[in-house]
């Protein structure tokens, strides 16, 4: 009996199978690129291909598709893009140690089509070839179609392949700023905007701060099978998942490798790098404007007093009039108060705690402090107020001093 027997029986991934049972493929590391109206996907996958050569094989799985209502044009882009990564292998040009399987899926239902749908069936399809193979521990790699990664990608992984205790992994990256001049100043605010996120976060002690990016993360195949696998949603579906899996444990930043996701407008899905650019250019986004940091610190309070509210004698008054407005409105006592009487120590109420009052909380609570007077704040002065840029500076110099504090952390 597998490991993933029951999930795959209940997920049923035979709704479109991209592998032969088979087939005598054998890989630790599986990467999964879903596409959609990618006519540049050709230079992805040779770009993967150009990389340093790992010891092991490496199995490529990706996943042209389309929902009901898309364009001719759009398909028959999805239907090239599969005839030419074909052509690729037929010419040779993919190496002996990266194993391509190419699908394509048409006329997915308009409720599901989109790139959770994608990634939930390239990672379905990957357990299920793990499955096969009694590899629990296997690495399933999320990635994008219009991603190039550094030449160490795939050795850089396949060193942390015996680092079987850690579920996930998040992955380093950098969008490209040598592109369009005209978007460099968009992509320039939208990635100081994500990484000033993350050093809000941890500067008032959330431990599970790190960036959630669809093309930069990869997780055991036996975590995604305890957590129930990827969702479907249109948007979003990288940052839920990653938020699903931190029951089971921190993830590890893998800094030593880089990837640079696509800088380029879209309206493909609600929101993402894409469309906050088109929003930006079309001048309906302020990318410069974050979450202030005054929002953040009744959240970091609240943290603060984790312990305390193990006591039965916990009291409303130490915590900020605003906070106790927000916990009253969404009964979060009850839920604090149930937490306490189910754990039997306070170790078990300090790791519970933190999947109860997790990411999603934050930013309902954070959109709650906006709503009621805080309002945004450029990122600027939330980096300055942290401590970590001064006034001086550019944005471009900031961006630049964050991407190196954070690609030497680790965590």
């Amino acid at each position: 009996m597998g490991f993933a027997d029951k999930y795959l029986k209940r997920c049923n991934p035979s709704v479109f199978s991209l592998l032969n049972s088979s087939d005598k493929m054998a890989a630790d590391i599986v990467v999964t690129i879903p596409a959609f109206n990618e006519p540049e996907i050709e230079s992805c996958i040779l770009n993967l291909c150009d990389c340093e050569a790992p010891k092991i094989s490496i199995l490529l799985l990706v996943l042209f598709n389309s929902g009901e209502r898309a364009s001719e044009k759009e398909v028959e882009v999805n239907r090239a893009g599969k005839r030419r990564l074909e052509q690729l292998m037929d010419e040779g040009r993919v190496p002996h140690w990266l194993q391509l399987v190419v699908g394509n899926v048409e006329n997915v239902k308009h409720k599901k089509a989109g790139v959770g749908y994608a990634r939930k069936v390239l990672m379905d399809n990957a357990v299920r070839f793990l499955n096969e193979r009694d590899n629990s521990d296997g690495l399933m790699v999320s990635l994008d179609a219009d991603c190039r990664v550094s030449k160490n990608y795939f050795m850089v992984l396949e060193s942390y392949l015996k680092d079987t205790k850690t579920p996930f992994y998040t992955h380093y990256f950098e969008h490209p700023l040598d592109q369009d001049l005209s978007l460099n100043r968009g992509i320039i605010a939208y990635e100081l905007h994500l990484r000033y996120y993350v050093e809000a976060l941890r500067s008032i002690g959330f431990p599970y701060a790190f960036h959630t990016v669809g093309s930069a993360f990869s997780v055991r195949a036996y975590a995604y099978v305890k957590q129930g696998g990827m969702n479907d949603r249109k948007a979003g579906e990288d940052f839920y998942f990653l938020q699903k899996l931190t029951p089971l444990g921190y993830p590890k930043a893998i800094n030593d490798l880089t990837v640079y996701p696509g800088v380029r407008l879209s309206d493909r899905v609600p929101f993402g790098t894409g469309p906050m650019l088109k929003k930006w250019e079309e001048g309906s986004a302020n990318l410069d404007l974050s979450y202030p940091i005054e929002a953040f610190k009744p959240i970091g309070l609240f943290f603060k007093h984790l312990d305390d509210f193990y006591s039965e004698g916990w009291s409303m008054d130490l915590l900020p009039p605003l906070m106790r407005v927000f916990l009253e409105e969404r009964e979060e006592i009850e839920k604090l108060n149930q937490l306490r009487q189910n754990c039997s120590t306070l170790k078990v109420f300090r790791r519970r705690f933190f999947h109860l009052f997790d990411a999603f909380w934050i930013l309902k609570c954070l959109n709650f402090f906006v709503d009621q007077g805080y309002g945004k704040q450029e990122t600027m002065a939330g980096l300055t107020k942290l401590g970590i840029v001064n006034n001086s500076q550019s944005m471009l110099e900031a961006l630049q001093i964050l991407r190196k504090k954070q690609k030497l952390e680790i965590i």
